[in-house]
């Protein structure tokens, strides 16, 4: 099981998830209380090993800036949480996560154009430490090898959420944090638990 700790914006954060055995780092570029600057997100790149993949998080940024941000930090991959169209995800040179706020009424049949890119299952609103509705989605085994899973995941959840999607990828902001600071304790238990997973 692979696990992205998302929305770090300190060194020590970033080399607790690197040495607790993150897979994924996220870093939010989008207007957040955990967004990070590009120069920062540089510097903190400079000490993620390559074997760990760097995700930029977007919602609705111009292609142009999110070109000069895979090349500047540099990013692995992309995360977009907007209404970006299959077309601008596209032109990205590096692979690209599309997130859908999962509601109630969601339909899977939107999951279906973004079909050749990652796909993140996330709470209708991203990085609140919400889950949605788990027994209303069924997703099916075709998409299972590109699904990140988000939305409210902790450690006392995860290994359900794990067992129940059969992700690829699980990803958690809040459910690693204490005061809205990222607790290193936290997001060591929580990769521990993802990974015990068989």
């Amino acid at each position: 099981m692979k696990v992205k700790i998302c929305g770090l914006k300190e060194a020590k954060d970033v080399e607790t998830a690197i040495e607790a055995g993150a897979d994924f780092i996220g870093f939010v570029f989008a207007p957040s209380k955990r967004q990070i600057t590009k120069k920062h997100a540089h510097e903190l790149a400079k000490k993620i090993p390559k074997r760990v993949k760097i995700v930029g998080v977007f919602v609705d940024a111009p292609l142009e800036e999110v070109l000069d941000f895979i090349k500047s930090v540099p990013l692995d991959l992309v995360q977009c949480h907007g209404n970006e169209s299959v077309v601008y995800l596209n032109q990205l040179p590096v692979p690209a996560i599309k997130a859908f706020g999962v509601q109630s009424d969601f339909a899977l049949e939107k999951l279906k154009p973004y079909a050749d890119h990652y796909l993140l299952l996330d709470a209708p609103i991203a990085g609140n430490g919400e889950t949605f509705e788990w027994k209303n989605l069924a997703i099916p085994v075709d998409y299972r090898k590109q699904l990140f899973l988000a939305g409210g995941l902790t450690a006392s959840n995860v290994q359900s959420a794990i067992r129940y999607f059969h992700p690829l990828v699980v990803d958690v902001s809040s459910g690693v944090e204490t005061n809205q600071q990222k607790d290193p304790q936290k997001i060591k238990e929580f990769i521990k638990k993802a990974k015990e997973v068989a």
